[in-house]
């Protein structure tokens, strides 16, 4: 019996691959483009809310240097 479920099993496999190479939308290779264009977009906007929230620090610190060095000691 055992023969018989491994078998069922890996013929499963192999219908199953081959019917999502047939109705795969895209090629690998845009598949994979279309994911790095995904990482690198969210990456650059990571970056950028990183960029502003260290200009925001800065302005803030700018404006008004005795109050965080106070914070900074009693903190």
């Amino acid at each position: 019996m055992k023969g018989v479920h491994l078998a069922m099993f890996l013929g499963g496999m192999l219908v199953g691959g081959v019917v999502a190479l047939l109705y795969a939308p895209e090629s690998g290779e845009q598949t994979r483009k279309h994911i790095k264009d995904f990482v690198d977009k969210k990456v650059e906007g990571i970056k950028e809310n990183y960029s502003e929230l260290a200009e925001k620090v800065k302005r803030s610190y700018s404006a008004n240097p005795e109050h965080h060095k106070a914070e900074s000691i009693e903190g």
